[in-house]
Parts: structure tokens; C-alpha cells; sequence
């Protein structure tokens, strides 16, 4: 399980001005997850990852987010489980 958090906004970054969009990424393949936060971290999201479902909930509730971008396919708890919890939560 893992969790990444940046706040950092590239200087170069020309597609926001102001606050970042806050995005919660959650995905059990390690390999796209962290591709694809660091993509959008490099277009002025602020990215936080989540490689499970349980992990993605735990963290939905610890802070707030803009969006969630959720793998439907996962072992254990998967995305439509996690959405399920955010819309009831949030």
C-alpha cells in the first residue's frame, strides 16, 4: 500500500492559475499509477495516489479532493466499492 502527496506546482505550468485541482488517483498496478501522477502533476494537479481501496477511502477521509480517478478492477475493495463510499461520505 502506498500514498504519494504533492502540493508542488511546476512553475512552467500554464494550464491552472491559482489553486490546483486536488486528485485522487487510485490504482493496484504501481507501475501506471505512479506514471500517470506524475504526468499530472507536471500539467499543475495536485496529485495524491492510493494503490488500494482501503488506503484510498482512509485518505478520502483524512482530506478533501476535487476529483477521484478510481480503478474499477481491483483485488479486495474495488473502484465502484470505493466510489460507493465517497459519495456516501462526501
Amino acid at each position: 500500500m502506498s500514498e504519494h502527496h504533492t502540493s508542488e506546482t511546476p512553475e512552467n505550468s500554464e494550464e491552472f492559475s491559482g489553486t490546483p485541482i486536488r486528485l485522487l488517483i487510485v490504482d493496484d498496478e504501481t507501475d501506471f499509477l505512479n506514471a500517470i501522477a506524475r504526468r499530472l502533476q507536471m500539467r499543475g494537479f495536485d496529485v495524491t495516489t492510493a494503490a488500494d481501496g482501503h488506503t484510498a477511502v482512509d485518505i478520502a477521509r483524512k482530506h478533501k479532493f476535487d476529483l477521484a480517478l478510481l480503478d474499477l478492477k481491483m483485488p479486495g475493495m474495488n473502484g465502484r466499492q470505493v466510489l460507493q463510499i465517497l459519495k456516501s461520505e462526501h
